[in-house]
């Protein structure tokens, strides 16, 4: 590859990796990132060879670009519409991932590394995700130990680098990656290192409890299932299985009784949900019968608006119109949005935009499905799951993230397609 080629993958290797590292850590540093991936993709040029390459060897690449730029066109077509809208402008300007990863991951031209260089970005990865939970864990202890409060050890006094859901969801990724590690190279591995691997999965799941999201709680549940079960039935160690199945059954058991705060949330409000005819059945309010009335408001939004929505910037706005209609104070005085990304899509863009945005999660699931790749079914799994709960698209955390993983998982091994020769190596461009 020439001179310039060259320059421009360093770059890239650079900027990647900083990027990994940056996402678990210190997410304002993520925009100023990109920003430097995108004016190096531009600077770059080649232009036409980048956008061949979307066509080359994976019907997915072309179709997953395609549906990112619809995605975020529609968006663009309400700003177009409602120009006076600050909310508008602000919509556009958080989901410009949908539009700057697709170019920067799908069109690849100067971004391919060796192979060897992915484990260097999940390593960068998994860096950034030890110290910032290091740093969560030793600002929440000094807390408890200066107020002897032990709910300074959960939630919101824990995760003060991020929403507790968010920075659960980094975990439940660094949980993912490592499992991945531990399954493809497990024979090629030093013993020191697999230990350290090893010890590292409980580590990032005590740090997923004491987020104490229950979305994140469960989420992780279903994730660390569906990793078990392919798991166990690949490697047919049925034995191994039931053994890893049976600590962590009593590894659950010793969390309810030494942390009982993680448990407490789950039943507050679940009782009385369960038991409402109405909604005037329900007294206490607190996240669990919150739900109730955003998801009631939700509804019946998608009902009104099917199949075009109210636009994405006046989703909150509708949402606060139907709670001061049927007098839900509490979800009012929150402001809450739809509580599910799939509902918060619904509405804002009705239902050709909900299937474009399914779409954007399940061409990628098949296809993992397709070539065996377990550690991006589990990636999909736990960003629907999720999605269920919570609108992890609303913030620039959740997406920024959210968007540059599931398209670096789904492109990987394009982009760890380069020839074997150094990365400064200086040899004539083809």
């Amino acid at each position: 590859m020439n001179k310039r080629r060259i320059i421009h993958q360093q770059i890239y290797l650079v900027l990647t990796m900083a990027l990994f590292f940056i996402f678990p850590m210190f997410k304002k540093l993520a925009p100023l990132i990109v920003v430097l991936m995108i004016v190096n993709w531009f600077a770059e040029g080649h232009f036409r060879n980048k956008f061949s390459a979307l066509f080359n060897d994976n019907w997915t690449f072309p179709l997953m670009f395609a549906l990112s730029m619809v995605f975020y066109g529609m968006h663009a077509t309400w700003y177009l519409f409602d120009s006076s809208s600050i909310h508008q402008y602000n919509e556009l300007e958080m989901k410009l991932s949908f539009v700057a990863f697709p170019l920067i991951l799908l069109t690849i031209y100067a971004f391919r590394f060796k192979k060897e260089y992915g484990k260097w970005f999940l390593s960068a990865y998994l860096g950034g995700a030890f110290l910032s939970s290091a740093y969560c864990l030793i600002q929440a202890f000094i807390k408890y130990i200066e107020s002897g409060n032990a709910e300074m050890m959960y939630y919101l006094n824990f995760s003060v680098l991020a929403h507790p859901t968010y920075y659960a969801m980094y975990m439940i990724t660094a949980v993912l990656i490592i499992v991945n590690i531990l399954y493809r190279e497990w024979n090629n591995m030093k013993k020191w290192l697999k230990a350290i691997l090893f010890f590292s999965i409980p580590w990032f799941i005590l740090m997923v409890m004491l987020s104490n999201s229950r979305a994140a709680i469960l989420t992780m549940g279903l994730v660390v299932l569906f990793l078990l079960i392919y798991i166990i039935f690949k490697t047919k160690k049925y034995l191994a299985g039931i053994i890893i199945v049976v600590i962590l059954a009593a590894g659950g058991v010793s969390t309810k009784l030494l942390m009982p705060h993680i448990f407490d949330r789950f039943n507050m409000g679940i009782g009385e949900v369960l038991h409402a005819r109405t909604m005037d059945d329900i007294e206490h309010w607190n996240g669990t019968t919150l739900r109730v009335q955003v998801y009631y408001c939700s509804f019946e939004l998608v009902e009104e608006n099917f199949w075009f929505g109210v636009g994405p910037d006046k989703v909150s706005d509708k949402l606060m119109e139907k709670y001061q209609k049927y007098g839900f104070r509490h979800a009012a005085e929150r402001g809450y949005n739809a509580h599910n990304q799939f509902l918060q899509v619904f509405i804002g863009m009705g239902l050709i935009g909900l299937l474009v945005f399914l779409a954007l999660l399940i061409i990628p699931f098949i296809y993992a499905i397709r070539e065996g790749d377990f550690m991006q079914m589990a990636f999909i799994i736990m960003l629907m799951t999720l999605f269920l709960f919570e609108s992890m698209l609303q913030r620039q955390a959740g997406i920024m993230f959210i968007v540059f993983m599931l398209l670096f998982f789904h492109a990987r091994e394009r982009i760890m397609s380069a020839p074997k020769r150094l990365i400064n190596e200086h040899t004539s461009e083809s």
